[in-house]
């Protein structure tokens, strides 16, 4: 867990800044609303087919 939870962080930090260097920052803002949501269906896809 503490594996899964320093990596993702890590990805979306880096995803996080790379974004703000390519579009608008408004844009970036959009990706607080997305990236739970992708978050939440990559954990379902997961954990369904374990």
């Amino acid at each position: 867990m503490l594996f899964l939870i320093i990596l993702g962080s890590i990805v979306a930090f880096t995803a996080f800044n790379y974004l703000l260097k390519v579009v608008s920052p408004e844009k970036v803002a959009t990706s607080t609303y997305v990236n739970p949501i992708i978050a939440l269906l990559l954990g379902w896809f997961f954990w369904m087919n374990k």
